[in-house]
């Protein structure tokens, strides 16, 4: 307890140690961010048409350096 004149120190609680990066090309990742931003464009112009209080604004830029 808190209160007490030597209280016990919090333990630790478990966390997830981070692993090795997956290893992607260039091509098979911009194909998955491809295909999630289509995703997420679509669902947010769905959420737009059921509720004319959200305003989808946005804009793609590519700039790809290699």
């Amino acid at each position: 307890m808190p209160d007490s004149e030597d209280p016990k120190p919090k333990e630790s609680e478990a966390h997830d140690e981070p692993g090795k990066p997956t290893e992607l090309s260039a091509e098979e990742f911009h194909e998955r961010a491809d295909h999630y931003l289509g995703e997420l464009l679509q669902r947010l112009e769905e959420a737009q048409e059921n509720d004319p209080t959200i305003e989808v604004d946005y804009s793609v830029r590519r700039d790809y350096t290699a």
